[in-house]
């Protein structure tokens, strides 16, 4: 009998991480391996806390073995990047458009001046880094997946899409109504988030990598960062991410 409930308990537990889903971080944009798994540790560990099994991994991106993953997660740091080509390009639009999800966090300020090394990628998606960085803010969220939530996003430019980006694109603006943080610095239209559709997968693409790092998730009393919800931000947009479908974020 103990030997019988031992074995369901192991396939159990090997049924449920079948079917968890499988997030990829992969940071071979970013030279500093060690330094970008440390960076984003913290989101790392809610993630597997909520039930996602993450990998890791530093190879080429057309090199990378995506078989079984649902989510595709790109670390790009411009400050210190390897760039695209267009078979890396290549391999992430069939990825995402054979079901999986693509989640792209773009760099902060130096993203201005580096953007050549990933630019290839966003034009494949019709996307565009939009105009000088853009001071921090905290704003609430009113798009269905996210509504009600606080996005905190750093200083950051933002993102421009064409008419033809995405299928049924949506898309969360810079709202100009509320006001940036701690600063007189003005603010500029663009896109904080911006979500879309390709045949059966999903792209997520976030103004600001930052947004998710440790310092804007552990909310220190050095930081003095006010209340956000970028965990429950995280975590719906990466199951939104790891569902193959093409339905809308609802």
């Amino acid at each position: 009998m103990k030997k019988f409930l031992t074995l369901g308990v192991l396939l159990m537990i090997v049924e449920i991480a079948q079917s968890a889903p499988r997030i990829l971080l992969s940071s071979y944009l970013v030279p500093d391996w060690s330094g970008t798994t440390n960076r984003f540790r913290v989101a790392l560990d809610h993630l597997e806390t909520a039930g996602f099994l993450v990998e890791q991994s530093q190879a080429k991106i057309s090199e990378l073995r995506l078989e079984g993953f649902q989510t595709l997660w790109l670390v790009i740091d411009p400050a210190r990047l390897n760039r695209f080509d267009a078979e890396d390009v290549t391999r992430i639009e069939s990825f995402v458009r054979g079901g999986g999800g693509l989640l792209v966090a773009v760099g902060a300020v130096e993203t201005q001046r580096q953007g050549e090394a990933f630019r290839p990628l966003l034009r494949r998606f019709h996307i565009a880094v939009n105009g000088r960085a853009v001071p921090a803010k905290v704003q609430r969220l009113t798009i269905p997946l996210l509504e009600g939530l606080r996005f905190y996003s750093p200083a950051t430019p933002l993102l421009d899409l064409s008419e033809d980006a995405f299928q049924e694109p949506i898309l969360v603006p810079n709202d100009l109504k509320q006001t940036p943080l701690k600063t007189s610095q003005s603010d500029a239209p663009g896109l904080r988030i911006l979500l879309g559709s390709m045949n059966r997968g999903h792209v997520a693409l976030i103004a600001g990598d930052g947004s998710f790092d440790n310092v804007a998730l552990l909310r220190s009393k050095d930081t003095m960062l006010p209340e956000h919800d970028n965990v429950e931000i995280l975590r719906r947009l990466v199951h939104w991410l790891s569902r193959a479908s093409s339905v809308r974020p609802e």
